[in-house]
């Protein structure tokens, strides 16, 4: 099975983002099969890879609400060994139903594990907060790479993650 990372922090504007393209976008290139997914609501990891409503079939959130399975989910990149499961931007009324469906905190932890061993690397592309998605990520996952801003409100988000995973490694 592929190792599985999140980038997550529960703060907007410190590069999730672009760290979590760039990071798999280079594994791409160095030949590492991996798969990104979007899990933000905003939508702006599967834009930036070039995905908007006209080119997304599914979803992760058709997942999450059981209506596809994992694997239909996957859409090439373009980018050799990069694939992505995107998320199309949801509304606010979209993301208050995702909250109820992903209630299970095993729900993405087991449906991704039925595809990482099709993927060295799987990464996920958090939103900025720790519950629902990102909660399902860090689950999930097998490490967290959380990129920060020197700024006090990033630092004190840093806490607020680290306590979290300490959290959950004790459960």
């Amino acid at each position: 099975m592929g190792k599985i990372s999140s980038v997550a922090l529960p703060k907007g504007g410190v590069g999730k983002t672009t760290s979590a393209v760039n990071l798999s976008y280079f594994l791409a290139k160095k030949n590492h099969r991996t798969l990104i997914v979007d899990l933000d609501p905003t939508a702006s990891c599967s834009l930036s890879l070039g995905f908007d409503q006209n080119n997304i079939m599914s979803d992760i959130f058709d997942v999450f609400s059981y209506s596809k399975t994992i694997e239909s989910v996957v859409h090439p990149t373009g980018i050799e060994n990069l694939d992505c499961i995107p998320q199309i931007k949801l509304s606010h009324v979209e993301e208050a139903r995702q909250s109820k469906l992903i209630t299970n905190e095993y729900l993405l932890r087991n449906v991704i594990r039925t595809i990482a061993v099709n993927y060295k690397f799987v990464i996920f592309d958090c939103p900025p907060y720790l519950f629902g998605p990102t909660n399902l990520a860090l689950i999930a996952s097998h490490s967290v790479l959380i990129p920060i801003r020197t700024d006090e409100y990033s630092l004190d988000a840093v806490d607020d993650i680290l306590r979290r995973i300490e959290f959950m490694n004790r459960s």
